[in-house]
């Protein structure tokens, strides 16, 4: 791997694990693929000497590449991202995440901090002076993070289930408010229900002593 490339930090050393004819092969320190641990990397190119590890180790950071030909090779510096855009090795659509995007995948042209490095405005795609710190267009904020460490992660925040809407069954009606009634108005009230009670009742005798008046007229009759 070559200096300029971005890599990850070293690895153990070969045979760190146990000596002897059963030790596992090294890996790569920058992608992890089983090496020989003396040339270069088969899958990646890099080298396990101490200059390119340092090399490698100078330009890490929290920015990621998508590259499916080495998808395991860490981050690097936004310097570094910045060197890649003037030598056209990242475009306005090569796919990138880091610091300002959350560390969600984005197209460079709608990474903050990134797509200023192409005149573009992360925000509204407009034109803006690469040396801007925000877009005269709509104001969007356009400095970049340039903490080595920061991964530009969000805050950790509990995570509840969505409140599911109450259907028809759960809907209630709302309860009737309590009214003050005056005690002589609320013994008319009681004074009336038992006059009706009453008014039922005698109907409901009424009825039954017609219908046994019928029965027995039925039975003089021979009927």
């Amino acid at each position: 791997m070559n200096r300029l490339a971005y890599g990850m930090e070293a690895a153990e050393p070969p045979n760190a694990i146990t000596a002897g004819a059963s030790s596992p092969p090294p890996v790569c320190p920058y992608c992890g693929a089983t090496s020989d641990g003396a040339g270069p990397c088969a899958a990646c190119g890099g080298t396990p000497d101490e200059m390119s590890r340092q090399a490698t180790q100078n330009e890490m950071g929290p920015w990621y590449i998508r590259d499916t030909s080495r998808p395991f090779l860490p981050g690097c510096r936004f310097e570094t991202i910045a060197r890649y855009v003037r030598a056209e090795r990242v475009t306005p659509e090569t796919v990138i995440r880091g610091p300002t995007t959350r560390q969600f995948w984005r197209r460079a042209a709608s990474a903050p901090g990134v797509a200023r490095l192409f005149g573009l405005c992360h925000s509204c795609g407009g034109s803006i002076n690469p040396n801007a710190v925000a877009c005269a267009r709509c104001g969007a904020e356009l400095d970049p993070t340039h903490e080595r460490e920061s991964l530009g992660l969000g805050a950790v925040r509990t995570i509840e289930a969505p409140t599911r809407a109450p259907d028809a069954h759960d809907v209630r009606p709302p309860a009737r408010p309590e009214v003050n009634v005056h005690p002589e108005v609320r013994s008319l009230e009681r004074s009336r229900d038992r006059a009706r009670r009453q008014a039922h009742l005698g109907l409901a005798i009424g009825a039954v002593s017609l219908l046994i008046a019928v029965a027995a007229l039925i039975r003089s009759f021979g009927l």
